[in-house]
């Protein structure tokens, strides 16, 4: 199957970012895209504005990036949903997403924007890992303690269905026994349909 690019879902910390821009080192022709890269942009404007289509003009036009603390930033995530819909990162990545170029799009979070991307021909990929390995590495990245970053992989994968996601998923890999160079090297032909 010919896919417009991937989008890859999966707990906090566990590495979306980081394969994302592994992939896009082995695959030089794509565009990278992060999903908080949106809600930044959002809590960069003064206010957003009521309908989508004026959401799009205001991101297109500004360049501010803030970028919220983890709790401020679900928050957000929630209030964008509320205003524009549960696919509003998705909708927002994806009409922006002019280019032939691959597009990797890493952490939009949520079921509905899993969804759209996969409606719109993109791969949805589920980065599986055991709770207590997604909380070490919140340990290793935020440097949190162990039980505030078990408690936060359980909130995140409540709040954003990951779940479901990983139901629905086109492609699942298990990072048990996988580091993230192995991951991008895995997910590099779907990006160039081989």
């Amino acid at each position: 199957m010919t896919y417009r690019g991937v989008a890859l879902f999966g707990d906090p910390g566990i590495g979306k970012s980081t394969i994302g821009a592994l992939l896009h080192e082995l695959v030089p022709k794509s565009v990278q895209s992060e999903g908080a890269d949106v809600l930044y942009r959002i809590a960069g404007l003064d206010a957003p504005p009521e309908r989508f289509d004026e959401l799009l003009e205001a991101l297109r036009e500004s360049n501010m990036r803030v970028k919220p603390s983890r709790v401020d930033a679900k928050r957000l995530f929630e209030r964008v949903n509320e205003m524009y819909g549960d696919d509003a990162v998705a909708r927002v990545i994806i009409a922006e997403d002019v280019g032939e170029e691959p597009l990797i799009v890493t952490g939009p979070r949520g079921l509905a924007n899993a969804r759209r991307f996969q409606d719109e021909g993109y791969c949805v990929v589920y980065l599986r890992a055991v709770e207590s390995l997604a909380a070490q590495r919140l340990v290793e990245r935020d440097g949190i303690p162990l039980d505030a970053a078990i408690e936060e992989v359980q909130l995140e994968r409540k709040l954003f269905q990951n779940d479901e996601i990983e139901i629905m998923a086109d492609v699942i890999v298990d990072l048990a026994d996988k580091n993230s160079q192995d991951v991008a090297y895995e997910l590099a032909p779907i990006i160039v349909n081989e």
